[in-house]
């Protein structure tokens, strides 16, 4: 299939990807990086984090202290992203406690909305999950990121550090299922991985991508198989859905004449 035939499939498949794929969205809808503000190596961080708190303890609203915390979470991940790149992964167990405490913290919320109306508990609901979602894409991403030199013993003080933030994930997602919510379920991970696996087929054959790109997507593609085999459907999805926009993007982009300046 040509570049062009694929186009409005790709188009299609970002715009509902969306909820699920973007880093942060501002009040204007534009997409936003999350950045990492002060790292828990600096004296500030302390004073930083206290800011956070003192914001979470000034807004009343239900649903806008769960969107806070998940940022607090997001950028908990931008600072240990942020540490590894600088090979201080050892310095990172601070900003993975305050992510665990965040995504507690958002679970405590989830009680509130068991009763009242059914149009508003549905609402909180998609927005509670498209929120977890993204936390989970960012974790993935992470878990991807290596710098170029890295010793194994930092390696393995990485993998160790992801798994730290996989946990709380993984347990909120439990909750959410055992509590009737539609989570991040096993049929919702099997159409991720599918959709992820008809998109990586469909541009075989075609040069979006060298050989080496393609070994590391099927490799992706198996690591996202293999966890969701393990019952891991948090970080099975996540893979999956970075995976196929990773390729949706890059496929968009091609589609984008070369300057002839």
């Amino acid at each position: 299939m040509s570049a062009k035939k694929l186009f409005p499939f790709i188009a299609a498949f970002l715009l509902v990807s969306i909820p699920v794929f973007a880093h942060e969205e501002s009040e204007e809808g534009e997409t936003v990086e999350i950045s990492a503000g002060v790292l828990p190596t600096s004296i500030f961080y302390s004073l930083d984090t206290f800011a956070e708190r003192i914001s979470l303890w000034t807004t009343f609203s239900q649903e806008e202290k769960v969107d806070k915390l998940f940022q607090n979470a997001n950028e908990r991940i931008a600072e240990i992203r942020e540490l590894i790149e600088g090979s201080k992964a050892s310095k990172a167990q601070k900003a993975a406690k305050l992510q665990a405490e965040a995504i507690s913290q958002a679970a405590s919320f989830m009680s509130i909305y068991d009763s009242g109306p059914v149009t508003e508990q549905f609402l909180f609901r998609e927005g509670f999950i498209a929120s977890l979602q993204l936390h989970a894409i960012e974790i993935a991403e992470l878990a991807d990121y290596y710098p170029e030199k890295i010793t194994a013993k930092e390696r393995l003080a990485n993998d160790f550090l992801i798994d730290s933030l996989v946990k709380p994930v993984e347990n909120l997602n439990k909750d959410l299922v055992n509590k009737g919510w539609e989570g991040i379920t096993e049929k919702s991970t099997d159409e991720a991985i599918s959709r992820a696996e008809s998109l990586l087929a469909q541009t075989r054959g075609n040069s979006f991508f060298t050989k080496k790109h393609y070994d590391d997507m099927d490799s992706e593609m198996a690591q996202a198989k293999s966890e969701n085999k393990k019952g891991n459907f948090v970080e099975a999805k996540s893979l999956a859905n970075s995976l196929a926009v990773h390729i949706g993007e890059e496929m968009l982009i091609s589609q984008i004449p070369e300057s002839s300046g």
